[in-house]
């Protein structure tokens, strides 16, 4: 407070002295001994002061905070597993995520059940537990990437620590251009960094975002995922072991396939275990077993496929797997391989074609131990009673020499002996490179819907850019081959087979398959009649720089590119009420402007097009989900001319004899 304080300024009335009456001196309250401390002689404000402090705290917060947000978080770093570093700390997302499975030693798999809660299976009980019923349950998922401005810096891809002591982490970079990949070590105490390993993509390609190297006890030696070539141009992603010391490098996979990942690597047994697709049937997954290098008996053998065509391995238990091709595998990790005996148990989980089912199994003669779970029993009565479509899969041939693989979903009407009826056709597309669309896992999704309900042929797609599929085609291009893939495609079921109505073919993606989808409709060719974009992207000037100069490079050295594969170039070519264009506005993987984008170009042109948007929705458009598939409906309904509900035969309008 402020008050006028007249006292002796001479000395006098013992020390005090006077001020002048336009004269004030501020005083403390002695009522608030708090703010005592806060208004000291000097007369600063120090609570004006904090504040201001903390205001400015939470707004570099905010800043930081939506940049994070705003940025693209698809790719790069991932959970680590053992020890929480700093980055993973800071570019954590809490997502809920079903929980993946893992041994917590050489003798407990934990699993999350059907409930959603966690069962434990132990192997010396030969028992399942329950640990936690919950359906809620969350897990951290971390994930980020740095970009530098000078072209020079790298891409921190992933970082894991090496052994049990925690003073030794290996790390994954990547060069901006993602041409070249480089794998260290730091150690403890000063974290001195030392190159042990560079791979390098092949001509006119790239390379992809690979799951870490797995490393021996020791340190000394590491298995990592790298493209091989394997006959002319084509590359294959195998298995290399590099032994550090030795400068020594062998490759322990091959063959016209793709590894997907590396489960776990048996060092005491000088076994790796690993997941792999087919060689003729790319739609497949199967669990593969080879001797590492490191073993003094042979130095190159062939893999063992243990699930596929149900070999010698798996004999005894065929009944179980007499519908499955398409498998996933749990085997202990190195820190829970016991370092006398090895991996003892793996568990087999089938995931299609039929029901899934999980089953256990002993390492050393692959025995058939405990069977965790069997839909079949409880679901198989079931689905027979619904009328479900059949899947056909095949190869048809392609321009340059490559195959394309096409997988039909027939209606329950169709019949072999119908050769002159013609079912109306829709198109799932995606062409995202390194995906794949074509796969024999069990799934019950929309496309299985519109079949069944609407007599609709649904097909799906893999061409040029798909996994295995090579990268050079789509290397400096995107919206070329892959768009032309899939009319070429199209173009030839017309033509071979005869029930697909070629009057009646719509299309439709989400993402990547979104802006595949505005390409070929754009594309002046008239096969489709009409489509469906979900959350495209549209300009890749504006996308996740990662993912777009992987393949196109950045825009100073490669712009002509990024102009020919801007869909809103396209998009002016897009006939009227053809085209329909869905998109969250809380999308931060293909942000709301790529729709704004393409809806101005659109109505520049004067298309007319429908348009649905959705507030406060991600990319997933998880919470309106229904609503975006019954509006795609009605769109192909209309467009299509599917039989509404009100013309399909129901058991009150079937006349009874």
């Amino acid at each position: 407070m402020h008050a006028n304080v007249h006292t002796d300024r001479a000395g006098g009335g013992g020390g005090s002295w006077r001020l002048p009456p336009d004269e004030t001196l501020q005083v403390a309250d002695p009522k608030q001994k708090e703010e005592q401390d806060l208004f000291p002689a000097e007369g600063h404000n120090w609570r004006s002061i904090v504040f201001s402090l903390l205001v400015i705290g939470f707004v570099i917060t905010g800043i930081i905070t939506a940049i994070y947000l705003l940025g693209y978080v698809d790719e790069l770093l991932y959970w680590s597993g053992r020890r929480m570093k700093l980055d993973e700390f800071l570019q954590k997302d809490i997502t809920p995520q079903r929980l993946p499975s893992v041994w917590i030693n050489n003798q407990k798999f934990v699993f999350q059940a059907d409930d959603g809660g966690l069962a434990v299976f132990d192997t010396a009980t030969n028992s399942v537990a329950t640990l936690v019923t919950n359906h809620t349950m969350r897990q951290i998922n971390v994930k980020g990437y740095h970009c530098s401005h000078d072209l020079k810096e790298h891409y921190l891809i992933s970082a894991s620590w090496v052994g049990n002591l925690n003073e030794h982490v290996s790390v994954v970079w990547m060069t901006r251009s993602q041409n070249i990949t480089v794998v260290s070590s730091c150690f403890s105490p000063t974290w001195k960094c030392v190159e042990h390993h560079t791979e390098r993509a092949p001509e006119n390609e790239w390379l992809d975002i690979l799951p870490h190297p797995i490393f021996s006890p020791d340190g000394d030696s590491f298995l990592f995922m790298a493209g091989i070539q394997e006959t002319g141009t084509e590359h294959f992603t195998h298995i290399k072991h590099i032994t550090i010391t030795q400068q020594r490098m062998a490759v322990i996979s091959h063959g016209r396939y793709e590894v997907i990942r590396i489960l776990a690597w048996d060092t005491v047994n000088h076994l790796v275990y690993y997941l792999g697709t087919h060689g003729k049937k790319p739609g497949q997954q199967h669990l593969y077993v080879v001797k590492d290098p490191v073993s003094e008996e042979v130095r190159r053998t062939e893999p063992t496929c243990i699930t596929c065509d149900l070999s010698d391995v798996l004999w005894g238990s065929r009944y179980y797997y007499s519908n499955c091709s398409f498998f996933d595998a749990f085997v202990s990790s190195q820190p829970y391989v016991s370092q006398h005996i090895g991996i003892s148990y793996y568990i087999l989980e089938c995931k299609g074609p039929g029901l899934p089912l999980a089953v256990v199994h002993a390492a050393h003669n692959h025995k058939l131990m405990r069977v965790l779970y069997d839909t079949r029993p409880f679901y198989a009565s079931k689905l027979q009673e619904l009328a479900l479509p059949s899947q056909r899969s095949f190869e048809i041939p392609l321009p340059h020499g490559t195959r394309a693989a096409v997988q039909l979903l027939l209606p329950p009407s169709w019949r072999e002996e119908l050769r002159d009826a013609a079912f109306p056709v829709l198109v799932e597309v995606n062409g995202k490179p390194g995906s794949t669309s074509v796969s024999e896992e069990f799934k019950i999704d929309w496309g299985t819907y519109m079949s069944s309900h609407n007599d609709v042929v649904y097909i799906r797609l893999d061409v040029r850019g798909a996994r295995g599929q090579g990268k050079q085609a789509l290397y400096r291009h995107l919206g070329g081959v892959e768009v032309q893939d899939q009319i070429a495609v199209l173009r030839y079921l017309l033509d071979t087979l005869k029930f697909l109505d070629e009057t009646r073919v719509g299309v439709w993606g989400w993402g990547y398959g979104g802006y595949v989808t505005a390409m070929i409709l754009g594309s002046q060719q008239h096969v489709f009649k009409c489509g469906i974009s979900v959350s495209p992207v549209t300009d890749w000037l504006y996308y996740n720089s990662i993912f777009t100069e992987r393949i196109l490079g950045v825009p100073a050295e490669n712009y002509k590119a990024y102009v020919e594969a801007d869909a809103t170039q396209k998009g002016r070519q897009i006939p009227s009420y053809s085209y329909f264009l869905i998109h969250g506005l809380a999308d931060v993987t293909a942000p709301y402007q790529h729709g704004i984008q393409l809806a101005r170009s659109l109505s520049e042109s004067g298309t007319i097009f429908r348009y649905l948007s959705y507030a406060d929705e991600g990319h997933d458009l998880t919470g309106v989900i229904e609503h975006v598939y019954r509006s795609m409906e009605d769109f192909l309904r209309n467009c299509l001319s599917l039989d509404s509900d009100e013309d399909k035969p129901t058991e009150a309008n079937v006349p009874h004899e």
